[in-house]
């Protein structure tokens, strides 16, 4: 439990997550294929954003308040 030590988390909060079910996933992912999922989502998402900038039916106000979200 160095890591542990070292970030200040309590050794039975690291504990309880390793052996939590609901870790599985993130452990078992790699840094890669995170940064990948995220990476997708952030292209999802301004497909989105820019098909509701071309949309000619929506608001001007609805897409100026859009870009700064």
């Amino acid at each position: 439990m160095k890591a542990a030590s070292q970030l200040g988390i309590p050794h039975r909060n690291l504990s309880n997550w390793l052996r939590s079910p609901d870790a599985v996933v993130p452990k078992q992912e790699t840094r890669d294929q995170v940064a990948a999922r995220l990476w997708e989502a952030v292209v999802v998402g301004t497909d989105e954003v820019l098909k509701g900038l071309r949309d000619p039916r929506a608001r001007l106000s609805d897409k100026a308040l859009a870009t700064l979200r």
